[in-house]
């Protein structure tokens, strides 16, 4: 532990606080000035840059490490750096990736549009808060996988994963599409309503992504991290073509849409590409009674929610009761139903669940 908390304090000094604060600061001083959006994206690169910098030589003075570079470089230093430099270039390509959107809208639109673009999107994109969760227990038991040559098991991973994610994500991703001016405005204020519309199509794109499942991590952890890069590299191309082409004539819808298409193109392809290395054909069997039972969820939560809208409960506030309400209800209904049908859970999602519950409790002192 002692040997790693040098570059832990690099990392955190870096990524997590030189980082944003430069980006904070920088932005709010040229806004201060006068500056526009350019000058907003250049306070994150030279803030990113800095940040990078910084990180470097606090790296550089760890002693450790200063001793093995003046050793002789390991024979497989080369293998190493072939997959390594993939996964540094698709991170910088994720991240620009992650942003284009809002960056385009700021070329056609004006700043009202781009805010209220942002607030639609960092709402959809709390689907992906399970998903970041799971990554570090989900990528041990693929490199198991892999490390015991097995692409039976890869598939049988994939399958047991894309099926936890319809389970806790498709759910909220149905309460976001009923009720999403709800939300909005709860969260954010009335103010920013607008972004209802593109809170329900960027729950698509998200969800997409979701439940493709793992195929990103799955790929890198059997040393395709070549393929991801490319993956990545398409899907960018891919959303700088369709916002060209959506934002001048729709706005943030348009923009929203190219976000759709990227995604869904990019999932697809890795599903393709991961479908060549392991037999993941039947990753999707038996999803017909847990899509049934969201179905019914999702109607009895919107019945619910036009019920007490109809009581006019809450006065003033009687849309954001009647939207909790719809989704209290959607989901205790999803959760009873999946649990009371047969057939909606299987062996092999609760052998999952104790497996990541094991994996998450502390060892003994």
């Amino acid at each position: 532990m002692q040997r790693l908390l040098p570059v832990t304090v690099a990392a955190v000094v870096a990524r997590q606080v030189l980082d944003p604060g430069l980006r904070l600061l920088l932005s709010v001083g040229l806004l201060a000035l006068g500056g526009g959006l350019t000058a907003v994206m250049g306070a994150y690169a030279v803030s990113g840059l800095v940040a990078l910098l910084v990180a470097i030589l606090l790296v550089r003075r760890i002693e450790r490490l200063r001793t093995l570079d003046r050793g002789a470089v390991p024979p497989q230093a080369g293998r190493l750096l072939r997959f390594s430099l993939p996964l540094v270039f698709g991170g910088v390509l994720f991240d620009f990736a992650e942003r284009i959107d809002v960056l385009m809208i700021g070329l056609f639109r004006d700043e009202a549009q781009v805010g209220v673009y942002a607030v639609g999107s960092a709402l959809a994109r709390g689907l992906l808060v399970l998903v970041a969760s799971t990554v570090p227990v989900i990528g041990t038991l693929a490199a198991e996988a892999v490390g015991r040559g097995s692409a039976e098991d890869i598939a049988r991973l994939h399958r047991t994963v894309t099926r936890w994610m319809l389970f806790f994500s498709a759910p909220l991703a149905a309460g976001l599409l009923l009720f999403p001016e709800e939300a909005v405005t709860l969260l954010f204020g009335r103010e920013y309503a607008a972004a209802a519309a593109t809170v329900r199509i960027l729950v698509v794109a998200y969800l997409s992504g979701i439940l493709a499942g793992p195929v990103g991590l799955l790929l890198n952890t059997m040393g395709k991290t070549h393929w991801t890069l490319a993956n990545m590299a398409i899907r960018t191309a891919v959303n700088i073509v369709l916002n060209l082409i959506l934002i001048p004539r729709f706005g943030i819808v348009g923009a929203a849409w190219g976000t759709v298409g990227s995604l869904v193109f990019s999932s697809g392809l890795m599903l393709l590409w991961l479908r060549k290395l392991a037999p993941i054909g039947g990753s999707y069997a038996g999803w017909g009674r847990p899509l049934l039972v969201l179905g019914a969820a999702s109607a009895l939560g919107w019945g619910a929610s036009r019920l007490l809208l109809m009581t006019g409960l809450g006065g003033e506030a009687a849309p954001w009761v009647a939207g909790i309400g719809g989704g209290v209800v959607l989901l205790a209904a999803f959760a009873a139903g999946a649990k009371a049908i047969p057939g909606c859970l299987e062996d092999e999602d609760l052998a999952l669940l104790r497996l990541v519950r094991a994996r998450r409790r502390p060892g003994p002192a």
